[in-house]
């Protein structure tokens, strides 16, 4: 009886999806937008000139 009930439960709540909108992913990339800032073209910035810390006076401790 429990079984039925979890079926018939799962069945109605997959019937009211209208379009199968659990197992469509394309809305998430709809607010996601213009990816081009993203973009490097295959280069990866290696960290030169990076400062990672600063003192008080404004000078780099670590870079």
């Amino acid at each position: 009886m429990k079984k039925l009930l979890i079926v018939t439960v799962a069945l109605i709540a997959l019937a009211g999806c209208k379009d199968r909108v659990l197992w469509n992913s394309n809305g998430a990339y709809d607010g996601v937008g213009n990816q081009e800032v993203w973009n490097s073209n295959g280069q990866i910035n290696n960290g030169e000139g990076r400062v990672i810390w600063r003192d008080t006076s404004g000078k780099d401790v670590i870079q």
